[in-house]
């Protein structure tokens, strides 16, 4: 297979699986703390920025977990306030 078309279809996949992951989270970013739409946007923009700058599909998904953490946090400490 083609180097070109073999990178191609990793990143199909990858963005798919980015893709995929993304709505997977939102139910749960939503229980955690209500996303309007410009957070949403923001959210699917810092996604695809960690996919675009990661070497991998799982590298992007532990900085998107990362992000999960950090919101998570925020969350609480509002409660807390």
């Amino acid at each position: 297979m083609d180097a070109r078309l073999r990178q191609e279809i990793e990143e199909v996949l990858a963005e798919a699986t980015l893709r995929e992951f993304c709505t997977d989270l939102q139910p749960y970013f939503s229980r955690i703390m209500p996303l309007n739409d410009e957070a949403e946007d923001a959210l699917t923009a810092i996604f695809r920025g960690y996919l675009a700058s990661s070497s991998s599909p799982v590298r992007a998904m532990w900085k998107a977990f990362i992000v999960g953490q950090a919101w998570q946090r925020v969350a609480d400490e509002a409660e807390l306030k």
